[in-house]
């Protein structure tokens, strides 16, 4: 084949991101799924019908566990936002953007290194090299459930200070309320 005759071949979208792409742009799943309101992002409003709904029409996998792993094979990473509730989820990549879907061939699985990297020295049991990369790999899968409990976390904190405020306010108008009954009852007793 000649120069002239050469086809130019365009960088493919795997599947995923292109599924990605569609469940994210498609108008039906808005009150599910949607992009954030720059386009940076896509939101995941509500993961329970996320899973029932969305994911086994789409994929293979019947778990949100999964689909993040997947995610984060691909680089995404959790965004956080005020412009996004506490109940819902979003992710990012720098390549997946509503207003340029020709960068989306640029995205690709990252890859791993090594579990047992260089900062385990060659000369320790191999026993002890497999078991780091077991739990390496149980701390990525956690990770996403961590996230999640954080954000409870931050929400029973700031639901725990609303309720101390409000104590404290209880307490102050009682304190008020005390001392004008005890002051009018030493006005009447003179």
């Amino acid at each position: 084949m000649d120069s002239t005759t050469r086809r130019v071949i365009a960088p493919q979208i795997t599947n995923f991101i292109a599924t990605l792409w569609r469940i994210a742009a498609d108008p039906t799943n808005c009150d599910i799924v949607s992009w954030g309101s720059s386009g940076d992002c896509f939101v995941v409003h509500n993961v329970d019908q996320f899973v029932r709904l969305v994911i086994p029409c789409y994929f293979r996998c019947t778990m949100y566990l999964s689909f993040v792993r997947q995610l984060h094979k691909y680089g995404f990473q959790r965004c956080y936002s005020s412009e996004i509730p506490s109940s819902s989820q979003a992710y990012s990549h720098p390549y997946f953007n509503f207003y340029r879907p020709e960068d989306l061939s640029l995205i690709r699985t990252e890859h791993v290194k090594s579990q047992s990297g260089p900062e385990i020295a060659p000369e320790y049991p191999l026993y002890l090299v497999e078991r780091v990369a077991r739990l390496s790999r149980v701390q990525a899968e956690f990770s996403p459930q961590l996230e999640i409990l954080d954000s409870h976390s931050r929400e029973m904190k700031a639901i725990l200070e609303d309720m101390q405020h409000a104590y404290r306010r209880r307490e102050s108008w009682l304190a008020y309320i005390t001392e004008t009954i005890q002051s009018q009852l030493v006005d009447q007793l003179r």
